[in-house]
């Protein structure tokens, strides 16, 4: 090659790597800003703070999200009580795809172990009309309720051989409880005496009250007890 194209192609390329750069820095300092909030939250909150987890173990074992995708990492986790129930906060990452089409998905998440609990495995989310019409004409699986056609269009419902015991736990009351929650996206896994609730995004510092008490709440709908006013605090 041309010495001379070199250098203008060495040249050329510094401002690409100096771009790269610093995006990478900015993306730490807002992760490093965030952690740092979080720490803050926990103490005011009476949580513990842990850091990150990148072996999931058993708190999260046998839960759909964190089954999915590669490069799987909880970090921010946040552990506590609140009366009968522990809790657990963090912000969970996943990538799919490959190359050009490579998507990181990140949630904010809230694990609820309550003894009151012994839901069979379910999986709920908001539906998507369009990809989920597609999906039931091969077969996706949805659990709806004729008797509350708002609960059903708000929600996809699935269970892997549990759909009496679910439809049993969906009682009017608990999908009243969810309807109310549809517009935040809400996505509710369960199991045993375990339950994970998320939006779907990673959420401000601001919002995890809310996250928190709409987890809170809805274990203890199941546990057979009322809805806390301060699900977020002990």
């Amino acid at each position: 090659m041309n010495p001379l194209i070199a250098i203008v192609a060495v040249i050329g390329s510094i401002p690409i790597v100096a771009f790269i750069a610093i995006g990478i820095y900015l993306v730490y300092l807002s992760d490093k800003k965030r952690t740092e909030a979080l720490q803050q939250y926990a103490q005011s909150h009476g949580l513990v703070f842990e850091g990150q987890m990148t072996e999931l173990g058993q708190w999260v074992q046998g839960f759909k999200l964190f089954n999915q995708g590669r490069s799987r990492l909880l970090k921010n986790v946040m552990r506590g009580a609140k009366e009968r129930a522990s809790l657990g906060l963090g912000d969970y990452e996943y990538t799919t795809g490959s190359g050009r089409n490579t998507t990181i998905h990140r949630q904010t998440v809230c694990v609820v172990r309550h003894p009151g609990l012994a839901v069979p495995h379910f999986f709920l989310r908001r539906q998507l009309p369009f990809f989920d019409a597609i999906g039931k004409l091969f077969g996706g699986q949805d659990l709806n309720f004729d008797e509350d056609p708002a609960f059903s269009k708000a929600f996809v419902l699935q269970t892997s051989g549990h759909e009496s015991e679910v439809r049993r736990y969906f009682n009017e009351r608990a999908r009243a409880h969810f309807t109310a929650l549809a517009e935040k996206y809400v996505q509710v896994e369960a199991v045993g005496d375990t339950l994970l609730l998320h939006y779907g995004k990673r959420l401000d510092v601001k919002a995890l009250d809310g996250l928190v008490a709409d987890a809170v709440n809805t274990a203890r709908l199941w546990a057979g007890e009322e809805p806390s006013s301060g699900a977020g605090r002990r």
